[in-house]
C-alpha cells in the first residue's frame, strides 16, 4: 500500500551514467498526466531441436530474454488537468533523460519507477511521439509519447537475482 494514497506520485524515469545505477541520477523525466497502462512483457527461448522423421520435440531451456517495458504518455499544453505546459518542452526533456549521453557515449541507464511498482532497471528501446493537437501558428499543444524500456542489469546484480540453488 503506498505511504499516501491520496498523494498524487508521478510516474518517474530517472536517469544514470553508471551501469550499476550507483550514485545520484544525473537527470530527471516526470510525467505530467501518469499513464492509464503499463504493459511488461517478458519471453523464454527454447532448443527445439528435432530429429528428422520424428513428431515432436523436447523444449530445453536456453534463456529467459530481457524484459519489455512499454507505456505511454500523455502531455497536454492546453491547460485543461490545471498546468500550462510547453510540449515541445516536455518532449525535449523526455529525449534528453532516456536518449544519447555524450558525456558516456551512449544513452542512459534509466530507472522507471512509479507508486508501489518495483523499480526497473532498463535502457530506452524506442519511442515515438504523435502530436495531436496544435494551435494556428503550428505550436504542438497535445502529444503522445509511445515508449519501449528494456531490462538492464550490471552482472553482479543479474547473478543475485537470479538466486540459482546449483
Amino acid at each position: 500500500m503506498p505511504a499516501n494514497p491520496g498523494k498524487l506520485e508521478k510516474l518517474l524515469i530517472l536517469a544514470y551514467t553508471k551501469p550499476d545505477y550507483s550514485g545520484s541520477p544525473v537527470n530527471k523525466f516526470e510525467s505530467f498526466v501518469n499513464p492509464n497502462e503499463i504493459t511488461l512483457s517478458y519471453e523464454m527461448e527454447y532448443d527445439s531441436a528435432q530429429g528428422s522423421g520424428t513428431t515432436n520435440s523436447r523444449m530445453s531451456f536456453k534463456k529467459q530474454k530481457p524484459g519489455d517495458l512499454s507505456l505511454t504518455f500523455f502531455i497536454d499544453g492546453t491547460g485543461a488537468n490545471g498546468h500550462q505546459i510547453d510540449v515541445q518542452t516536455a518532449i525535449e526533456q523526455f529525449k534528453t533523460v532516456t536518449g544519447f549521453n555524450g558525456d558516456i557515449h551512449r544513452p542512459n541507464y534509466l530507472m522507471v519507477n512509479w507508486g508501489t511498482l518495483e523499480v526497473k532497471r532498463c535502457v530506452l528501446k524506442s519511442a515515438s511521439i504523435a502530436y495531436k493537437m496544435f494551435r494556428s501558428n503550428g505550436i504542438p499543444l497535445r502529444a503522445l509519447i509511445t515508449a519501449a524500456f528494456t531490462d538492464n542489469s550490471d552482472d553482479k546484480t543479474r547473478v543475485a537475482v537470479e538466486q540459482k540453488q546449483s
